[in-house]
């Protein structure tokens, strides 16, 4: 299909009446295993409520005028960190986390709209609606293919990073999934990736309260030292 010359396009959130088109283009973002984009359908039945378009999770659309679905967008709080070794029983550093952390979990555009700006106007429009929910930052995985678009979008690629948290947890390590990369974008001054002496890799400080990252701190095996 060639593809839509002038085309305009307008980003709302989405609703169960998007179901069956946003389930359709959402695949596409991993099209040999759209199986978990099936949280999507759930997301879309649920209540559009804030801090995001349906409580801690959004689902965004880009359209045409006549309500053909171009693009999509699913997030939420990022899937890992429920499950990560260093944050078993941490119930309050997990509630926080979610209140500051959000991810992208899919974005897709139709092929016939690809290369006008969709994308970039879903993920746009994510950060957005995450900084006014009082996200510090926004994640993303990627397969590298996709690494110098999210660089233009300001995002910052690696295959593995970490977060500086409260004790007891301390310093919280993410490696990527062979063969995608990790992606994230500050939202919020007070986060931002510090210089760590001896870390070859991001670390990221502020996200949480009095986690912020002193100068001249230094990687000591894996704990942060001044």
């Amino acid at each position: 299909m060639s593809a839509v010359a002038n085309q305009p396009y307008r980003v709302r959130f989405a609703g169960p009446g998007d179901s069956e088109q946003f389930m359709q283009v959402i695949a596409l973002a991993d099209p040999a295993n759209p199986a978990p984009f099936g949280q999507a359908r759930a997301v879309l039945a649920s209540r559009q409520s804030p801090p995001l378009t349906h409580e801690d999770s959004m689902a965004l659309v880009a359209e045409t005028a006549d309500g053909t679905i171009a693009g999509a967008l699913v997030g939420g709080p990022p899937r890992w960190i429920f499950e990560h070794p260093q944050l078993a029983g941490q119930r309050a550093v997990l509630i926080a986390l979610t209140k500051r952390m959000t991810m992208v979990n899919g974005v897709a555009v139709q092929p016939e709209h690809r290369g006008r700006g969709v994308g970039a106007a879903l993920v746009s429009a994510a950060e957005s609606l995450a900084a006014r929910a009082a996200m510090g930052i926004m994640l993303l995985n990627h397969t590298p293919d996709l690494a110098g678009f999210y660089r233009r979008l300001g995002y910052t690629t690696t295959d593995r990073m970490a977060y500086n948290l409260p004790s007891p947890v301390g310093l919280l390590p993410t490696v990527a999934t062979d063969p995608e990369l990790l992606a994230f974008k500050c939202l919020d001054l007070r986060v931002r990736q510090a210089r760590v002496k001896g870390a070859h890799f991001p670390v990221i400080g502020g996200l949480l309260p009095g986690t912020g990252i002193a100068p001249g701190t230094r990687l000591a095996g894996t704990r942060l030292r001044r």
